[in-house]
């Protein structure tokens, strides 16, 4: 959702951005049960810094560990990760470019990863 409205075909696990707003989440399981993620602003930094600065989280949604690959410059960093309500639930400093998060004891869900000014949005199936 943007600024409260659904986004046509944004469907898929990954979706990326193309203008500034309010960004939200919808999950509908298997059983057809519905949850709405908090709201969180996004601002839109334009292709060349994205590419610059790239972040990946794999496999994303994840049961036990995923891999977050950084860029050169983010190397000694702190990541944190967030619910959506905005609680830390883990943290670690990046050792090397690719760096592996156990997710193994968070709740099913989505979750904020934050490295500096930096955000991606994890889940954890």
């Amino acid at each position: 959702y943007l600024n409260g409205n659904e986004i046509p075909n944004a469907t898929t696990q990954t979706f990326e951005i193309a203008q500034t707003g309010n960004y939200s989440l919808m999950i509908t399981d298997a059983n057809g049960c519905s949850a709405m993620s908090d709201t969180m602003m996004v601002t839109y930094i334009g292709v060349n810094e994205k590419t610059k600065n790239s972040i990946s989280v794999y496999p994303n949604p994840s049961a036990e560990i995923s891999t977050v690959q950084v860029p050169e410059n983010l190397l000694g960093k702190y990541f944190h990760v967030y619910t959506t309500s905005g609680e830390l639930v883990l943290c670690g400093k990046l050792n090397g470019r690719s760096h592996p998060i156990n997710c193994e004891d968070l709740a099913p869900g989505v979750y904020i990863l934050r490295i500096e000014n930096e955000r991606v949005v994890l889940v954890k199936s």
